[in-house]
């Protein structure tokens, strides 16, 4: 079928971090969005909605005015056709849930968009990806007292750099909204919990998923399969790096505060294809020992506090 159409999109509240995701997949499902925000009381009283018979979905943000006369306009407008969508609970989803979600979505603006796993776009495997405006890749890597070191890195680098960081912070799913808001709070780049069919732009910081493993379509965009070993630390760090040099070139590291091996495989990954490494130093770390057992193995380019790592990224970019 084809489903080249027309559908409103109406935000109503404040945009969440999940609101770019509704209309970018819109969009790739081949849908024609006329978006429309509405933040303020003063939006919501002057807002008209009009109708052609075509389907609405009203993404419900954060409310801090009585909305109930413009839904219910809304609701008169599109009747049936009319599709709500709770934001505050998808920001809280990540990975295949996310996923999930948008098939039922999709599912409820037509049928004929199935409710069943697809597989992955042709193509997305270990594949060389080219992003514009992007020069290199650098994993960020940390266990235990890593969020604090990597918010200390994020804040000492320019606002935008033809870089794309990925975060392997050792840390359950659940946890992943809390660091994404508290790195967010550190830096102007935009912190993203990659979602599938995410477009990858320069500057951007992801957060390795924990229980999927993160590759990307030769288009830039993001792709997200189960992992077919669940590691006993999530992300696994080696995993990530793997994954990237499967993508990237060059991907470089950054190793910050923790406490396991998880890493030092991946740091020699990098090092033999030509990459950087570079390490917090030992004394400004909760705990040292991720950075001690790549120490072990091979000399890091560059060795100092969060403040100076990001420093180092930064000269490295401009030579």
């Amino acid at each position: 079928m084809n489903h080249e159409r027309q559908l409103a999109l109406i935000h109503l509240g404040k945009k969440t971090a999940s609101a770019r995701q509704i209309r970018e997949q819109l969009i790739l499902a081949g849908l024609q969005v006329i978006e429309t925000v509405i933040e303020t009381e003063s939006d919501a009283v002057s807002f008209e909605p009009v109708s052609a018979g075509g389907v609405a979905i009203l993404n419900l943000g954060e409310l801090d005015f009585d909305t109930s006369d413009c839904i219910d306009r809304i609701n008169r407008a599109y009747g049936d056709q009319l599709i709500i969508n709770d934001a505050l609970i998808v920001d809280k989803l990540t990975g295949w849930e996310r996923k999930r979600w948008l098939r039922h979505l999709l599912n409820k603006i037509d049928p004929a968009f199935s409710v069943l796993p697809t597989a992955s776009g042709a193509g997305s495997g270990n594949q060389a990806v080219e992003i514009p405006g992007v020069h290199s890749v650098w994993v960020l890597a940390a266990s235990i007292g890593g969020p604090e070191a990597i918010k200390e890195f994020l804040a000492a680098l320019p606002a935008k750099l033809p870089v794309v960081f990925i975060v392997a912070q050792h840390l359950g799913g659940d946890f992943q909204p809390m660091l994404r808001d508290q790195l967010a709070s550190s830096t102007a780049m935009a912190v993203e919990i990659p979602w599938p069919g995410m477009p990858i732009e320069p500057g951007m910081v992801l957060l390795a998923p924990p229980t999927e493993k993160l590759q990307w379509t030769p288009q830039g965009r993001v792709d997200l399969k189960p992992m077919q070993v669940n590691p006993v630390l999530t992300p696994s760090i080696d995993a990530v790096c793997e994954t990237a040099l499967a993508h990237f070139r060059p991907v470089n590291m950054a190793i910050f505060s923790g406490m396991s091996t998880d890493g030092v495989a991946g740091a020699q990954q990098i090092k033999a294809t030509g990459g950087k490494v570079i390490v917090q130093s030992p004394d400004s770390t909760v705990m040292d020992s991720i950075i001690q057992g790549v120490k072990s193995r091979l000399s890091p380019d560059f060795e100092g506090r969060p403040a100076a790592l990001a420093k180092y990224v930064a000269q490295a970019l401009t030579q």
